[in-house]
C-alpha cells in the first residue's frame, strides 16, 4: 500500500503490525501533517457484531483529548476494511527501550508512571477502559511526552456485549489475572498492566514469565514477581509497596482508582531528591556481574564498621532533630469517596470527624477541628499549602470506595512541608463493622505518630461509642445534618440521633448530638429557650449517665448552664471538665471564652478564643468572636480589623459583617455601619435582621424610616420567632428607655441567649445608669 492514496492520505511507510491490524504513516494532504493510519482485520468489517462493537469503541476513545492520549481524528473505511486516523507519534516506544537494554534511573520512570496515569484518567473519568496496556503501546517522545496509543481495543464499562473479552485479546504477558481468565474487566485491570509496565521499567525483564501461554497464565494468576530489589538496588520500599498493590491478584486489595496511585506515585517523586542519570545501561556480560560480585564481597568485610557509624549518625541525628522535626500538629482532610450517592459523602465526613474527635483527646498532639478542614472538602487538595494555613506538620488523606456492602479505604500520613509520604495503610470493612474503623485508624495513626500515651488516653483514642453499626449510621447522618446549621438540617439530625438511641439506647455521643441541636435550634433564633433548651439539657445529661468521659457532653451541659440556667461558675466547671478531657476541643475553648468574656473577664476570654482559633483557624464564629471580645472591650478600632480578617477567609459568611457594623456604630460611623448591615441582610436574606438598620435609622433623624421597620419586624414576629431583645435595641435608639427596659425584663424572663451578654455590650451603655438595669444583671446572676 505504499505511495498509495486513500481518502486524503498518502500511504509513506509501515510502522508496525499487531494482532489488532497495521499501522502505516501518512501525509494529510489537507491538513499537510503526518498521521498514523491504523486498518482493522477483516473480519471487524465482516462481522456485524465486531463492527459494532468497533464503532462504539472507536468513537469513544476519539471523545478523549488529552496530552498523554494519542489522538484519533478520523474513523472511516477503504474497500471493506475500517480503519482509524491517528496522530503519528515521532519518538519510541517503552518497549523498545527495554529491549535495547536501557534502563531510565527511579525518578524518570515515576515520571513515564505518573504521565501514562493521568492519561488513563482521562479515559477512566469517561468510563474507557484500554485493555491492552504494555510497553508496546506507550510511546516517548524526544522531549520526553508520553503518549498512550491503541485505544482501539477500549471498551465502554458496562455496553452491550463488550463486558467479556477472550484470552487472545491484549498480550498475555501484561494482563491482569481476571483477563486472563475471561472474567469481567474494568479499570483496575489497566491499573494491573500498568503494574506490570512500571515493574518492566525498573527491573528492565517482566514481573511474569512463562515458556508457554499456558505456563505464563498460571504466572500471572497464581504466582508473586520477584522483588523489584533483586534487580535494581536502588528501588525503595514505597516503591516496593506501590508495585506489589497494582498488581494485587485481587481486584479489591488493588489501587480502586487511577487517581489514587497518581497521588502515591507524584509523592515518591517528590521523594526522590536526585537523579543519578537518565539512563543507565544495562549489560549481563560476565566481567561486569563478576565486578558486582566483587563488590558484595568487598561490602561484607566493611559493612559492620560502616553500620556503626551510620548508627552514630542516626542517634546524632535524632538527638538534635527529634525534638524539631517530630509531628506534633496534624490536620485529618476530609475523606473523599468516588462514589456520587450522598450516603457516600455522609460516611466519609462521619470518619473523618471521628478521627477528628478521636485523636485530638491526645494532649501531645495538636489537631485541627472539622471546622478548618472541612473547608477543603471538594478542592483539589495542595499538602504544602494546607500545612502553612493551618499550620500543621502533617495531614491524613483518606479515600473510600464502596463495593457492595463492602468499604475499601485509604489512608495516609503526608508531611506537610514536602508532601513526602509518611505512612499508609488499606483497610477493608464489610459495612456491618464500619463503626469499629475510626477506632482502628486513630490507633494506628497514633503509633505511626510514636505518641505517648497513658492507659486513659489509649482507651479514649479507640473507645467505640457505639458496637451497633446501623446506630453508627444513623449518628453520622445526624453529625452531617446538624452541621448544615439551617432549620430542616437541625431538625432532620436530631431525627438521626433520636434513631440512633433506638438502636443502641447506650449512644451517648448520639444523646449529645439531640442536645446539641435543640441547642442550636435556639441559638440560631429558630425556636424559643424554653422550647429548646430543656430538651437539650435531658439529652445530655443522659448522655453523662452513660459516658462522664465525653468531652462533648460537658461542653454541651455547659452551654445549657450558661445560656438558659445563668449558673456562670457550673458552666465553667464544665467547660474546664470538657477541656481536660479533650485539650483539642476548639468548642469547649470558644465557648468557655464567650462566658469569661460576659463577665468581664476579657484576659482569659482573649486567651481561651485564641486557644480556639489556634486548633481551628479558618473557623468563621472563631474568628468572628475574636473581634466580638475586642467590641466588648470597647477596642472597636481592633474589632474592625478582625472582622475584615475574617471576611477575608469566607466574604458570604454573615456574621462578621454584622459585627462591624456594631463597631461601627458605636464608633458614630453610621454610613459605614449602614453598609456593613445591608450586606449582612443581603447575605442571609433574612428580614429579621433589619433591626440593626433600624437602630441606624433612628439615630440618624430617620425615625419614620425606623418605626416602619419596627412594625415590619412586628409583623415578621407573628409567624416566626423574633428575640424580644431585638425590640429593646430599637426602642432604646428610638429614645423609648422605659420601653426599653420593660422589654429587656421581658427577654430575662424569657431566657433570650442574647442577655447573657447585658454586662458587656456596648449598644446597652445608655442604660447603665438605670437602678432597673442593674436589677437586670443581678437576675441574670452578672453581679450581686
Amino acid at each position: 500500500m505504499i505511495d498509495q492514496t486513500i481518502s486524503h492520505y498518502k500511504i509513506l511507510e509501515k510502522l508496525g503490525e499487531g494482532g489488532m491490524g497495521i499501522v502505516y504513516k501518512a501525509h494529510d494532504t489537507k491538513l499537510d501533517r503526518f498521521v498514523a493510519l491504523k486498518f482493522l482485520p477483516q473480519y471487524v468489517s465482516s462481522d456485524t457484531k465486531e463492527k459494532e462493537r468497533f464503532f462504539q469503541e472507536a468513537r469513544a476513545a476519539a471523545a478523549l483529548n488529552h496530552p498523554n492520549v494519542a489522538v484519533i481524528h478520523e474513523i472511516s473505511e477503504y474497500e471493506g476494511r475500517f480503519y482509524l486516523a491517528m496522530e503519528c507519534i515521532e519518538g519510541q516506544t517503552l518497549k523498545k527501550i527495554v529491549e535495547h537494554g536501557e534502563r531510565f534511573s527511579n525518578k524518570k520512570v515515576l515520571e513515564i508512571a505518573i504521565q501514562i496515569c493521568e492519561g488513563l484518567a482521562a479515559a477512566h473519568e469517561k468510563s474507557i477502559v484500554h485493555r491492552d496496556i504494555k510497553s508496546d503501546n506507550i510511546m516517548v517522545t524526544p522531549k520526553g511526552l508520553v503518549k498512550i496509543m491503541d485505544f482501539g481495543l477500549a471498551k465502554v464499562k458496562n455496553s452491550t456485549n463488550l463486558t467479556k473479552i477472550g484470552s487472545t485479546l491484549g498480550t498475555a504477558a501484561y494482563m491482569s489475572p481476571e483477563q486472563a481468565r475471561g472474567e469481567e474487566v474494568d479499570n483496575r485491570s489497566d491499573i494491573f498492566s500498568l503494574g506490570v509496565v512500571i515493574y518492566e521499567l525498573f527491573a528492565g525483564k517482566l514481573p511474569f514469565r512463562g515458556e508457554h501461554q499456558a505456563a505464563l497464565m498460571y504466572s500471572l494468576v497464581n504466582e508473586d514477581p520477584q522483588p523489584l530489589a533483586q534487580f535494581n538496588e536502588n528501588v525503595s520500599p514505597e516503591i516496593e509497596r506501590i508495585i506489589s498493590k497494582t498488581l494485587a491478584k485481587d481486584v479489591e486489595d488493588r489501587y480502586q482508582s487511577v487517581d489514587d496511585l497518581l497521588a502515591d506515585l507524584r509523592r515518591e517523586r517528590k521523594n526522590i531528591e536526585y537523579a543519578k542519570a537518565d539512563y543507565i545501561k544495562m549489560s549481563s556480560s560476565a566481567s561486569q556481574l563478576k565486578s558486582i560480585q566483587l563488590k558484595k564481597n568487598l561490602r561484607r568485610y566493611y559493612i559492620t564498621g560502616s553500620i556503626l557509624i551510620v548508627l552514630s549518625v542516626v542517634a546524632a541525628y535524632v538527638l538534635i532533630f527529634k525534638q524539631e522535626g517530630a509531628v506534633n500538629s496534624i490536620a485529618v482532610l476530609p475523606f473523599t469517596t468516588t462514589s456520587t450517592e450522598s450516603s457516600a459523602e455522609i460516611l466519609s465526613d462521619g470518619i473523618t470527624e471521628g478521627i477528628i474527635n478521636n485523636l485530638a483527646s491526645l494532649p501531645s498532639l495538636t489537631v485541627k477541628s472539622r471546622n478548618s478542614v472541612f473547608r477543603y472538602a471538594g478542592k483539589d487538595i495542595d499538602v504544602q499549602e494546607v500545612g502553612k494555613k493551618l499550620n500543621v506538620k502533617a495531614v491524613i488523606l483518606g479515600r473510600i470506595i464502596q463495593n457492595g456492602d463492602n468499604y475499601s479505604i485509604s489512608v495516609e500520613l503526608v508531611d506537610a512541608s514536602n508532601e513526602r509520604h509518611l505512612w499508609g495503610a488499606q483497610y477493608t470493612k464489610r459495612a456491618s463493622d464500619i463503626n469499629t474503623l475510626q477506632g482502628e485508624l486513630s490507633r494506628d495513626i497514633s503509633e505511626q505518630l510514636q505518641v505517648k500515651l497513658t492507659g486513659e488516653e489509649k482507651k479514649r483514642l479507640t473507645k467505640n461509642n457505639t458496637e451497633n453499626s446501623e446506630a453508627y449510621t444513623l449518628y453520622i447522618k445526624g453529625s452531617f445534618y446538624l452541621n448544615k446549621r439551617t432549620f430542616d438540617g437541625l431538625k432532620k439530625g436530631i431525627e438521626y440521633f433520636e434513631q440512633a438511641v433506638i438502636k443502641d439506647p447506650k449512644y451517648a455521643l448520639a444523646y449529645t448530638g439531640i442536645g446539641d441541636g435543640y441547642a442550636l435550634l435556639v441559638d440560631n433564633y429558630y425556636i424559643r429557650a424554653e422550647e429548646g433548651y430543656p430538651k437539650a439539657k435531658q439529652a445530655v445529661l443522659k448522655a453523662l449517665a452513660i459516658d462522664n468521659d465525653l468531652a462533648e457532653a460537658h461542653a454541651s451541659l455547659a452551654n445549657v448552664l450558661s445560656s438558659y440556667e445563668r449558673k456562670w461558675d457550673e458552666a465553667k466547671e464544665e467547660y474546664k471538665k470538657a477541656i481536660e478531657l479533650n485539650p483539642n476541643y476548639s468548642t469547649a475553648h470558644h465557648w468557655y471564652a464567650l462566658i469569661l468574656c460576659n463577665q468581664k473577664f476579657f484576659e482569659e476570654a482573649m486567651r481561651e478564643i485564641l486557644r480556639a482559633q489556634e486548633l481551628d483557624p479558618l473557623s468563621m464564629r472563631i474568628n468572628q468572636n475574636v473581634g466580638f471580645i475586642f467590641y466588648n472591650e470597647r477596642y472597636y478600632d481592633k474589632c474592625i480589623e478582625q472582622q475584615i480578617k475574617t471576611i477575608e477567609i469566607d466574604s458570604t459568611f454573615p456574621g462578621p459583617h454584622a459585627l462591624m457594623g456594631d463597631a461601627f456604630f458605636m464608633k458614630k460611623q453610621y454610613d459605614k455601619a449602614l453598609h456593613a448591615y445591608q450586606d449582612e441582610i443581603r447575605l442571609t436574606g433574612d428580614r429579621t435582621s433589619i433591626f440593626y438598620i433600624a437602630c441606624v435609622y433612628a439615630v440618624t433623624g430617620r425615625k419614620k424610616e425606623a418605626l416602619k421597620l419596627y412594625n415590619e419586624l412586628k409583623e415578621i414576629s407573628r409567624h416566626s420567632y423574633i428575640p424580644t431583645s431585638f425590640f429593646a435595641y430599637m426602642q432604646l435608639y428610638l429614645g423609648n428607655d422605659d420601653e426599653a427596659i420593660l422589654l429587656l425584663q421581658k427577654a430575662v424572663d424569657e431566657k433570650d441567649p442574647i442577655v447573657t451578654s447585658l454586662l458587656t455590650e456596648p449598644k446597652l451603655d445608655p442604660l447603665r445608669s438605670d437602678p432597673r438595669f442593674n436589677e437586670l444583671l443581678k437576675k441574670v446572676n452578672l453581679i450581686q
